[in-house]
């Protein structure tokens, strides 16, 4: 007879047990989207960071969606992830209809989106944070330098349809409150925020 593994308090609490014929696949599939190649900003650690974290907790896929020039570095400081290379113009600005068109994509397998970890200030990034917080079917956790982005565009809680996870520090938290109609109280189209600030 089969003996089952015996299982600590903290797993019997937290830990759901796991199917035998599970996969990766089977496991939730997280998206970090972030990092920055911005002239001489190379940005790299957090969304390492933040996929790492990922699998820590129980992911079973982590793709890191970050600018081209980086992502050979992270993927090697994460070997775990999978990689989208988001494709930059002359000048170092994401090429946002390219960028967009390959998150859409990845999206189509994905769970949960992390976007944010050391996104930078690059322009196309409200875009991108927009066109996240609009879609309907994968919630989102708006982290960081989207946070930022989120705090320079008037009226961005009108078009939120995703469920959301906003984590500010207290710096970020004051920039998203700064003027009435930002706040995500005012969240237009179904959306959903929880705040978890820092």
């Amino acid at each position: 007879m089969k003996q089952e593994p015996t299982r600590t308090p903290i797993e019997e609490q937290c830990l759901p047990p796991r199917a035998d014929d599970g996969h990766k696949g089977t496991f939730g599939s997280v998206l970090v989207v972030g990092g920055c190649a911005l002239g001489p900003v190379r940005m790299i650690g957090a969304p390492v960071l933040a996929g790492r974290a990922a699998l820590r907790s129980g992911a079973g896929r982590v793709t890191l969606a970050v600018p081209e020039p980086i992502a050979e570095h992270a993927l090697q400081m994460l070997p775990s992830a999978t990689g989208i290379a988001l494709p930059l113009d002359a000048d170092g600005v994401l090429v946002r209809h390219q960028a967009a068109a390959a998150i859409d994509a990845a999206l189509e397998k994905t769970d949960v989106v992390v976007v944010g970890p050391g996104l930078g200030d690059d322009p196309a990034n409200e875009d991108l944070v927009l066109r996240l917080l609009a879609q309907d079917r994968v919630p989102v956790v708006v982290d960081a330098d989207a946070l930022n982005a989120l705090s320079r565009i008037d009226g961005a809680w009108e078009g939120v349809r995703a469920p959301c996870i906003l984590t500010p520090h207290p710096g970020e938290w004051q920039r998203l409150a700064a003027r009435p109609g930002r706040t995500p109280a005012r969240l237009g189209g179904g959306g959903r925020a929880l705040w978890f600030p820092g």
